[in-house]
């Protein structure tokens, strides 16, 4: 895949829990390098 031409972008509504950690991968590759999850089930993250 092409990196995307600007990174940096931050993704502020994700729900990494449906999709799982292949998520992180796809976003990173379309250049957001931070999110905030808001569908996480706060036992699951500490």
């Amino acid at each position: 895949m092409t990196p995307a031409p600007v990174s940096g972008y931050w993704d502020a509504h994700v729900h990494l829990t449906l999709y799982g950690a292949d998520a992180l991968d796809s976003l990173a590759t379309h250049g957001i390098v931070g999110v905030r999850d808001l569908g996480t089930d706060l036992e699951l993250s500490l």
